[in-house]
């Protein structure tokens, strides 16, 4: 905050520099109010709200008719009003904002790369007057925004995949299922574009916890028009890849590419980063310089969604390199399940569901008796007794069943099971599922043995890895040794069974 302060009093100060005739004045008030809303965004200051809308506003009324900077204040402030919507629930505020939202809009030049976030800034305030009224035609309206902006190729592929899980959230999916399978696929398939200095700002979480579950939506949208479990997992796969923890499948692509073809990876890295730049990090810049530099970078991102294709299917053309970016074949991921069958566990406000991949076939398994809010619910509870029974029988138990692990094992010849969770499923024990209060054998631990990942991708990967390191590496021994009593812990009482 103490960088914001400091940006809000020096252009206070610009501000009160500034003579009201001079052309230069709608430009320092426009910054000054961009720096209160970002302010009110972090601390809900009610004063800065008003003192943002009362300069942005004053910035619009002194900004030439004709004047290209005139979309930028225009979409300022329709932001600022809508987030006063938003806060206080005034229709005149909503009314106003969809006002210069789409005259904001009607300024933006067709080939601009501003114009999907400004089309994003409309359909969500037409979105939410639907919600106010039930306007048909401001759904249909808002439907025709968020659709142009996801496919608009001199846009940024952030505000694109923002445009697509807005329209994904307008859609009916019992009624529109095929059309809301379409626009997942799209959204999702920018996913990989993303580059990784896109996703070094302030709304990284957001944007990272949006967009995974962007993919679990997506994927129960697939199952749900019947696409079968692959099409499920790969829509999965791919959109997860935006998580931090999964970052490690693209790392591993674009390091192996660069290692035997380090022109392609260069090349790669050069028009990745021109369709998904990183926001500027200058606040205190004037409307015109924003304007000039974004009218060459849209430019550059032209050129680079014209080329990018063409690169990948070179890049695809090579041995080894036929999946870069895209999450595994059906072969690959049967084959990842030489150790046992990989369980993945998708959760979604339309279906829970575990897509099981076996060596032999893979296969959908819904959890009828699992929703995603009975999650939500237990979150707070993981590890208690109650949930680990919990778990068993909506989710370990069934897929046990299925996978035919239904007794408890005896001798050496233990089952593997490889879980994948996903959503709020992450932080749940689904080795330790079990009817524990009647020390049965009803439970995870005496039927199979689990192992955790992120994504199917990063089981290969990691397998690949240990098989290098290991290939010269003679048979290791290991000793267990059990401890019933350990310094400033609990007795385990069961540990020497």
């Amino acid at each position: 905050m103490d960088d914001l302060e400091d940006a809000i009093r020096v252009t206070r100060e610009a501000v009160e520099a500034t003579p009201k005739d001079s052309p230069d004045r709608a430009a320092v008030l426009n910054n000054l109010g961009n720096l209160l809303g970002n302010s009110y965004l972090r601390t809900r200051s009610m004063d800065d709200l008003e003192e943002a809308i009362r300069l942005t506003r004053e910035a619009v009324e002194v900004t030439p008719k004709n004047s290209p900077d005139r979309a930028i204040r225009l979409s300022n402030l329709g932001a600022l009003l809508g987030n006063r919507h938003l806060r206080i629930g005034s229709m005149n505020d909503l009314e106003e904002a969809i006002r210069v939202a789409r005259e904001a809009v009607d300024a933006t030049p067709k080939d601009s790369p501003d114009l999907a976030i400004r089309l994003n800034n409309l359909g969500n305030v037409l979105s939410n007057r639907h919600s106010r009224t039930g306007s048909m035609n401001d759904l249909e309206e808002a439907r025709r925004c968020f659709n142009v902006a996801l496919n608009h190729p001199e846009c940024p592929i952030n505000v694109r995949i923002t445009a697509g899980r807005q329209l994904l959230s307008l859609l009916d999916i019992l009624q529109e299922g095929h059309r809301a399978y379409l626009i997942a696929k799209t959204t999702i398939e920018l996913v990989p574009l993303l580059a990784p200095p896109s996703l070094q700002n302030t709304d990284k979480q957001h944007l990272l916890s949006q967009a995974v579950g962007f993919a679990s939506s997506a994927a129960a949208i697939a199952l749900h028009v019947g696409k079968g479990p692959i099409p499920a997992i790969e829509l999965l796969e791919t959109g997860r890849g935006v998580l931090a923890s999964s970052l490690q499948d693209m790392r591993t692509d674009l390091s192996t590419l660069h290692q035997q073809y380090p022109e392609l990876a260069r090349s790669f890295v050069e028009l990745r980063d021109q369709l998904d730049p990183p926001p500027s990090q200058g606040i205190l810049v004037t409307d015109e310089s924003t304007r000039i530099a974004s009218e060459a970078e849209a430019d550059r991102r032209h050129k680079a969604s014209n080329q990018m294709p063409l690169l990948l299917e070179k890049i695809r053309g090579k041995s080894g390199f036929e999946r870069f970016l895209f999450s595994a074949s059906e072969a690959e991921m049967r084959e990842a399940a030489v150790q046992g069958p990989i369980v993945i566990l998708n959760v979604s406000s339309h279906r829970c569901d575990a897509l099981i991949v076996e060596q032999s076939r893979t296969r959908v398994l819904e959890l009828s008796r699992l929703s995603r809010q009975d999650i939500l619910d237990r979150a707070e509870d993981v590890q208690s007794l109650e949930t680990l029974a919990w778990l068993w029988d909506t989710i370990v138990s069934p897929v046990l069943e299925t996978l035919g692990f239904n007794k408890p094992v005896s001798g050496d010849s233990w089952p593997h099971v490889w879980w994948i969770p996903t959503g709020p499923l992450v932080r749940f024990p689904l080795h330790a599922a079990g009817h524990h209060l009647e020390r049965s054998s009803v439970t995870a631990l005496d039927r199979v043995i689990s192992s955790y990942s992120s994504s199917i991708k990063t089981i290969i990967h990691s397998r690949q890895q240990w098989g290098k390191k290991t290939t010269a590496v003679s048979s290791t021994n290991i000793v267990l040794i059990a401890m019933q009593d350990t310094p400033e812990q609990k007795r385990r009482q069961y540990a020497s069974d």
